[in-house]
């Protein structure tokens, strides 16, 4: 059984009452699908102009390989490290407000003085 206030959405599309997370669901969608897109016309280009299938396929590999490859192994090493704990004195915070001052981006700049990874 789920605890929801009353009145809040239920159901398996419930999440989208949240306008702003509706919207980045759909740009991030529209992106997703921008960003396939380009790499199949890229390919395509590649095997078109130079009529090679290996050169579209050492394309196709050579673009993925990195991430079927390291990504597991990136993807555990990023999580042993919390990056909140680089922070120092010489952090930067950028807060990006409106006229209104409601919150619209932020940024942490972290200055290359010290290695990362002490």
């Amino acid at each position: 059984m789920t605890n929801t206030p009353s009145g809040a959405p239920r159901g398996a599309f419930a999440v989208f009452a949240n306008g702003p997370f509706r919207w980045f669901t759909i740009a991030g969608t529209l992106w997703m699908m921008a960003d396939n897109i380009e790499h199949v016309i890229s390919y395509w280009v590649v095997f078109e102009e130079f009529d090679s299938p290996v050169l579209g396929g050492y394309a196709v590999i050579s673009h993925w390989a990195p991430f079927l490859l390291g990504g597991v192994y990136f993807g555990a090493l990023a999580d042993r490290f919390e990056v909140d704990q680089f922070d120092d004195g010489a952090a930067v915070y950028l807060i990006v407000t409106d006229d209104e001052s409601r919150h619209l981006a932020s940024a942490r700049l972290l200055m290359p003085r010290r290695t990362c990874m002490e």
